[in-house]
């Protein structure tokens, strides 16, 4: 009995203890997060429930996400919170607040961590400091007299897709976003990398890896229950991601000892270091300045936002053309205009005058802006409209919402390339347009 009463008494007292340390830590997290949550009492927006947040408009997942932020964007504009788990968004909608926030808040938000598995510490999701000294040097390899030398590398594979488009499409149904993927993915490689991936046979499930990674890291961002890495990895599509990033992965190195070969068998100077893969094989073996996992991971980002959002634009742009037959015919004609009946190829003059299909292109990224969302982290004190956004906070920009604001844009829903006319442009305020973001962290860094 006495040794009975011990064995109680001890284990009473690691339970005690366990109960101590959780209830500790739980007060510790709340106390370090006192100024959140008092201040956003003072911001208008949906009821949240303890540690789940405001879950339930988007409990559907993505089939409801566009309606239910835009329904939300409406209601409480122009600022306006939303709790997902238990991080804290200020939503901000009005285009002038966005521009400073945007400028002054350059840190990427919490669900640029769910990218991480895949793509790194690359540009897209690097921290503040990293971001600033990669930019710089990769700005280095996309100047327009570099991309103007690609345009023979674009022509070739354009004229490829035309071809299987042509012989292998022409009057059936197909997804064609495979198409635009293998096209795109084949240009990429060409340009920034230097290497021909024309024979590999991978271009398609590349993209489609590509594709299902990043519908996962959606899935994951509207769930906070899969906001802890232990849950999301034990019972979410942990293993799923794994898998896709080993693959992404694979070809991304594949890739870089591709253009290392292509290297050693080209003369030595500077003119072979001019594409992007070349520059930071320079800077990792020859400078020592980046680590093979930086030049790796910044591949990989390269390669998703040079591809994939290029081919879904693409297809996007197709489906607006198909619908809009009015729209098609003239941007049909400008082409006429331009090349007449001769079928000579297309010259970097010719491109400057396609003016109309450029606004045809400029109207979809309206109304299918690649990133509908950004999140940027708060990491001081900010004050919009006398409202205090807190130090640790995230803002919630909700590019879609503001692209089919009818304060901005007369009758949003309709497809109407001429808005984009520079007549048209003037009229509108600048940001109330933002399809690459707000500078300084724009285009491949937003």
């Amino acid at each position: 009995m006495k040794i009975l009463a011990e064995d109680f008494t001890i284990g009473n007292l690691l339970l005690t203890s366990l109960l101590l340390f959780v209830v500790g830590f739980v007060i510790k997290y709340f106390w370090k997060r006192r100024r959140i949550y008092y201040y956003s009492t003072k911001i208008e927006g949906p009821f949240g429930l303890p540690f789940v947040g405001t879950i339930h408009p988007f409990i559907k997942g993505k089939d409801v996400y566009f309606t239910k932020t835009m329904e939300l964007a409406e209601k409480y504009a122009p600022i306006g919170k939303i709790w997902l788990g238990s991080h804290f968004y200020v939503m901000i909608s009005e285009i002038e607040d966005v521009e400073n926030l945007m400028k002054r808040c350059l840190a990427k938000g919490q669900m640029y961590e769910f990218l991480k598995p895949g793509l790194g510490h690359g540009i897209l999701t690097a921290k503040l400091s990293t971001w600033g000294i990669h930019r710089k040097i990769l700005n280095q390899t996309f100047n327009q007299t570099i991309l103007n030398s690609y345009f023979d590398i674009f022509l070739k594979h354009s004229n490829s897709l035309i071809i299987d488009l042509k012989e292998n499409y022409a009057n059936i149904q197909t997804d064609i976003f495979k198409q635009y993927g293998d096209c795109t993915f084949k240009t990429i490689c060409d340009t920034c990398f230097g290497v021909d991936s024309s024979e590999w046979n991978q271009q398609y499930e590349c993209m489609m890896w590509m594709a299902q990674g990043m519908a996962l890291v959606g899935y994951r961002f509207l769930n906070p229950l899969y906001h802890s890495d232990i849950v999301w990895n034990l019972f979410g599509s942990g293993k799923a991601v794994h898998e896709l990033c080993t693959k992404g992965y694979a070809v991304v190195r594949q890739i870089v000892s591709t253009k290392k070969q292509l290297l050693e068998n080209e003369n030595s100077g500077d003119t072979k270091y001019k594409d992007f893969l070349s520059c930071l094989i320079k800077l990792t073996e020859e400078e020592n300045k980046w680590s093979n996992e930086e030049m790796v991971e910044e591949t990989l980002t390269m390669m998703i936002a040079g591809s994939d959002t290029t081919a879904v634009t693409l297809s996007f742009t197709t489906i607006m053309l198909a619908m809009h037959q009015d729209v098609q015919r003239r941007a049909y004609k400008e082409m006429l205009d331009i090349f007449g009946n001769n079928t000579r190829e297309p010259t970097l003059d010719d491109l400057n005058r396609m003016d109309y299909l450029e606004c045809v292109i400029k109207e979809t990224m309206r109304l299918f802006p690649i990133a509908p969302v950004l999140i940027r982290k708060v990491l001081e004190d900010v004050i919009i409209r006398d409202t205090m956004i807190p130090e640790g906070s995230n803002l919630f920009i909700p590019v879609h919402y503001i692209h089919r604001n009818s304060k901005y844009w007369p009758n949003p829903l309709k497809f109407d390339p001429d808005r984009f006319k520079p007549e048209e442009v003037e009229k509108r305020p600048r940001y109330c347009y933002l399809p690459f973001s707000i500078p300084p962290r724009n285009c491949i860094g937003y």
